[in-house]
């Protein structure tokens, strides 16, 4: 589809750019808001919470 074309270029800048930004501040997500979904995220800094989660609630 030519709008999917033309969006292409834009939105591999814009992710380039959250990446940068991500990476320089050391954040480990930046969410986008209108989509309530992470477009950046840093695994080496991430820690799944989960487990600690099911303790605190009693669940194995």
């Amino acid at each position: 589809e030519l709008r999917q074309k033309l969006l292409a270029p834009v939105q591999q800048k814009i992710a380039t750019a959250i990446k940068a930004v991500g990476d320089e501040k050391g954040y480990t997500y930046i969410f986008d808001l209108a989509a309530g979904n992470p477009v950046y995220f840093n695994a080496t800094n991430a820690e799944d919470a989960t487990p600690l989660v099911k303790t605190k609630l009693g669940i194995k």
